[in-house]
């Protein structure tokens, strides 16, 4: 199953895997691909589901910067080690969705920088779409910023995320602690109580 946005014959496939099983994972899909409507969803129930598709995302055509991982897939490392060895994921970094409290099996993935961020389920259509709007402006700026279709899909994401500029401005101004303080809060207010990782 899969949600497709109408793409432009010059624009590459930038496809988002939701791998592993979410609650609203189709109303999350469906909310990506109108507001970004560049990127392709694509669901899988595990990690080895979306590894059998080496055919379709080997295609040089076609990428995966972003990949949304839920933590039923188990543990998130070994999740993370079976995509990521995969064709097409090795310029993808994972936004983990999870229902835990805690996690002990991330830190080969942050030691690896593949880890984007950990949110707790349930997270708001908003806020992950923005996070996945944020990894795309970056994904272009620094790994494709000649490629002709770059400017295209940096303005449809960055025009999604603008709208925080003036909170950013107002941040910048604080000292450290205070804005180590006023981004958490601002977290927890929005997606609640956020899981403590526990790294050796």
């Amino acid at each position: 199953m899969d949600t497709t946005a109408s793409i432009s014959v010059d624009q590459p496939r930038v496809i988002v895997p939701i791998v592993g099983q979410l609650d609203h994972a189709q109303q999350l899909g469906d909310y990506i691909t109108q507001t970004l409507p560049i990127l392709t969803v694509k669901f899988f129930e595990n990690p080895e589901a979306a590894a059998g598709m080496d055919d379709e995302f080997a295609d040089p055509a076609t990428f995966i910067p972003v990949c949304i991982l839920s933590s039923s897939v188990g543990n998130v490392d070994d999740a993370i080690d079976t995509l990521a060895a995969r064709p097409g994921f090795d310029e993808t970094r994972f936004i983990l969705v999870t229902t835990r409290s805690t996690h002990d099996d991330l830190a080969r993935s942050l030691d690896g920088g593949q880890i984007l961020s950990v949110m707790t389920d349930p997270v708001t259509d908003q806020v992950l779409t923005r996070q996945i709007a944020r990894r795309l402006t970056r994904w272009v700026t620094y790994r494709h910023p000649d490629e002709p279709w770059s400017k295209g899909i940096f303005d449809q994401a960055d025009n999604l995320i603008t709208d925080g500029a003036a909170e950013f401005s107002r941040q910048l101004k604080m000292t450290s602690g205070e804005l180590a303080t006023h981004m958490l809060e601002i977290i927890e207010e929005v997606l609640g109580p956020r899981p403590r990782l526990e790294l050796p």
